[in-house]
């Protein structure tokens, strides 16, 4: 598989590699941002500017994410995925 990203320098320092895509808000507009590459990851997060632009409900549910940088508290919602029409499977 090849990821066509670039390489972003974060607020903190650090470059880290990132793929442009696009999620689909409550009201069914389509809101543009980067994605980390983060290819052991089994989850999704997004930043709460992001969450906050989708505009979908008030979560209440909770549950700890870890990875090497440590442990955060995060609010979970599920979402629909997709992958672009433009991408096909090959082996």
């Amino acid at each position: 598989m090849q990821l066509n990203g670039l390489w972003l320098l974060c607020a903190d320092g650090v470059v880290r590699p990132v793929i442009r895509g696009e999620v689909l808000a409550g009201d069914s507009a389509r809101i543009q941002t980067l994605f980390l590459i983060d290819t052991g990851a089994d989850r999704t997060v997004f930043s709460t500017n992001i969450f906050t632009a989708l505009r979908r409900l008030p979560l209440t549910q909770t549950e700890q994410l870890g990875g090497v940088g440590g442990r955060v508290r995060a609010m979970l919602d599920h979402y629909p995925t997709r992958p672009p029409s433009s991408l096909s499977e090959r082996n």
